[in-house]
């Protein structure tokens, strides 16, 4: 994966289409993200570690638990992140989206319309 150097943590909606920051995504949900050309691939990862099964000395313990510490920490502000700013957008959004169904169901009285001109026009 190439690494950006400032990511975007926003997420947007653009001409009607919501938008998420990929990276940040990945990130909290522990998907592997990989880039080819234009195309952007998340990928499900498996990130299981042995429980004390290897030999290890207790440097690379500590190098392990240093890395997965790190990971949840990572996680847990993307996550924050995440709730904080593509949420309460997509909520934002989302109530649009309901709006306008509901402006739709106002406007369907054009078939209770069309049946009185009928009926009048008999």
């Amino acid at each position: 994966m190439r690494k950006m150097e400032k990511r975007s943590l926003k997420a947007a909606i653009i001409n009607g289409s919501a938008y998420a920051p990929v990276c940040a995504v990945a990130e909290a949900t522990g998907a592997g993200l990989t880039v080819e050309g234009k195309k952007i691939i998340m990928s499900e990862t498996n990130t299981t570690t042995a429980a004390n099964g290897g030999h290890k000395t207790i440097a690379e313990l500590q190098i392990d638990r240093k890395k997965i510490t790190g990971a949840i920490d990572q996680r847990k502000l993307n996550s924050t992140d995440l709730e904080a700013n593509a949420i309460p957008l997509f909520e934002a959004y989302k109530q649009v989206v309901d709006k306008k169904k509901t402006e739709i169901a106002t406007l369907q009285q054009l078939t209770e319309i069309d049946a009185k001109i009928t009926v009048l026009l008999k």
